[in-house]
């Protein structure tokens, strides 16, 4: 009767301890994310262009931010959030060489950036600045 009442405690414990059960994890919004209508100006070929990209943060790192459909031709980019602060690390994308900085206000979304077609063998920069505003 003795070993009966110690091991139901520890029968006990060993059970509420081993079950784990898994939530959704509630991912706060960061105020960069959203869809966004791109005015870009390309200072190396003199042209406007229009596009939409997307915003949305990382799932593990409230810092880091993707952005897809960068420089209107399907690629996803990292970004890093500091504060107001924007920094695209240099990486390699596809076959597309990015880097660059921006910064966030009100909705507002400035880059200035260079992207580098690592195919094309004149090794051409085009040498970007983006207004992004949130909609």
């Amino acid at each position: 009767m003795m070993k009966t009442i110690i091991l139901l405690p520890l029968l006990f414990i060993l059970i509420a301890t081993g079950c784990y059960v898994e939530t959704d994890v509630y991912i706060p919004a960061n105020p960069v994310t959203g869809n966004y209508e791109v005015d870009e100006w390309s200072e190396s070929l003199r042209i406007q262009t229009y596009y939409e990209i997307y915003v949305y943060r990382d799932r593990y790192d409230p810092n880091i931010i993707f952005i897809r459909n960068f420089y209107d031709v399907g690629i996803e980019v990292l970004a890093e959030v500091i504060g107001s602060r924007i920094r695209i690390p240099l990486q390699v994308v596809g076959h597309y060489e990015v880097y660059g900085s921006g910064s966030y206000f009100a909705g507002e979304l400035t880059i200035d950036y260079s992207v580098r077609d690592i195919y094309n063998p004149s090794g051409f920069t085009d040498f970007c600045n983006a207004f992004c505003l949130r909609y």
